[in-house]
């Protein structure tokens, strides 16, 4: 996934992303890494789990850039509803078994 981010924004100038279920902010940080004028909001149902995350974007120095909010998706705010050059949803990809089937 890191790759796939990266990809997606380095090179690509200006550009507002949003990332739901957004977890630890860690592909959010990647995007930051890989194209210092994107910015964005990540978007997450657990309230634990969004307080660790704005602390994570401070410390990685990009909490100026990018934030995160408590809410659901299926929930229209102002925030969440763009215009976004780039959407992500991580949470609904899963790799392969690699158990021996046979």
């Amino acid at each position: 996934m890191v790759e796939f981010v990266q990809s997606h924004v380095a090179g690509k100038g200006p550009l507002t992303m949003l990332e739901v279920g957004c977890g630890s902010g860690i592909y959010l940080h990647h995007a930051a890494c890989a194209n210092p004028q994107a910015t964005g909001i990540g978007i997450d149902l657990q309230k634990d789990v969004i307080a660790e995350t704005s602390k994570r974007l401070v410390d990685w120095g990009v909490a100026s850039r990018f934030r995160v909010m408590y809410g659901d998706i299926r929930q229209a705010c102002a925030e969440t509803t763009g215009p976004f050059d780039l959407i992500t949803l991580y949470n609904n990809i899963s790799q392969p078994s690699h158990r021996n089937l046979g």
